[in-house]
């Protein structure tokens, strides 16, 4: 298993990390957080929402928006 930490502008490669796939996702995800800094906002889909990984990505001071649920959800715009 390959995880990677990116820049969505860029696509420039912050960090990665490898291993087996038994290790799982979560795992590895805690293994990037020290590649964060507090200019950073980090996206992630909804198998990374546990607390202790968003207490890890807090403590680096990172900024994150992680989804949740599997739907997603918008408010509609109020034209004035």
């Amino acid at each position: 298993m390959l995880m990677t930490l990116c820049e969505t502008g860029t696509r420039g490669l912050i960090g990665a990390v490898f291993g087996p796939a038994t290790k799982g996702e979560t795992d590895y995800a805690h293994d990037l957080v020290g590649h964060l800094t507090p200019d950073m906002l980090l996206l992630a889909d909804r198998a990374f929402d546990s607390n202790e990984l968003l207490a890890d990505i807090a403590a680096q001071g990172a900024q994150f928006l992680i989804r949740a649920t599997s739907s997603w959800h918008c408010c509609p715009t109020v034209l004035t």
